[in-house]
């Protein structure tokens, strides 16, 4: 009975283990350890899908294309993985999750699985630590080797949580704030962020802004954008 026992137990702690890796791949620490110490039923409705207000950050590196073409493979692997390394690490600091990379692109999400008191400053100030962060990661690399980012930040209602088919599900946000974060990124100045109005108000007062004014982005009417001074 002792040897069931132990063995069961052995078990349950390899699960536990594969499913805190596979959480910790998305989510901050701190979403980690609070969805661990859940039942599964209780992890299961904090990742199910329901709508919320979120706010969505987007960044992609200028000219990557071109960038591609001027090095190796291994190169552009090293390189990317050395600075997704570093962006990761911001917005886990943040409280953060990372959604997905799509090519040179990063794609966070603020305000869930875990609601914060104020996800949209939380997502602006990681903009601004992950443009402080490639200058420390650049120093590591040659010159040649250099490059700028967009970032865009947006806020809306979304539909969040586990959604794929029963072989694979992803724990991703559906909706038009995304499509306008990432639009907001495409236009963003190099080394710059521009976030979207509902933003702005969650965070009137806690940074600068210069008022961009009306954008005409791909697919969408013109949207007011502010672009974040620091």
């Amino acid at each position: 009975a002792i040897g069931v026992r132990n063995l069961r137990l052995a078990d349950q702690l390899k699960l536990e283990a594969v499913r805190r890796a596979n959480l910790e791949q998305y989510h901050s620490p701190d979403v980690v350890e609070m969805l661990v110490n859940q039942s599964a039923e209780l992890e299961r409705s904090a990742l199910g899908v329901r709508e919320a207000e979120v706010t969505v950050l987007f960044s992609d590196i200028c000219g990557f294309t071109r960038m591609s073409t001027q090095f190796k493979p291994a190169e552009i692997a090293f390189i990317l993985n050395g600075y997704f390394d570093a962006m990761t690490n911001v917005i886990f600091a943040h409280k953060g999750s990372i959604n997905k990379f799509i090519g040179d692109a990063i794609m966070g999400i603020y305000g869930a699985p875990v609601t914060h008191q104020n996800a949209a400053a939380l997502a602006v100030q990681s903009a601004i630590e992950m443009l402080k962060a490639l200058q420390l990661y650049l120093k590591n690399l040659d010159e040649s080797k250099h490059f700028k980012i967009r970032v865009g930040i947006n806020t809306g209602d979304v539909v969040v949580g586990n959604i794929g088919s029963s072989r694979r599900m992803e724990y991703t946000v559906l909706g038009d704030a995304v499509n306008t974060a990432q639009r907001l990124e495409s236009v963003a100045p190099q080394n710059g962020i521009l976030i979207g109005e509902r933003t702005k108000q969650l965070v009137e007062g806690l940074f600068k802004f210069r008022d961009v004014g009306l954008l005409k982005l791909k697919g969408k009417e013109p949207t007011r954008a502010y672009e974040v001074l620091f």
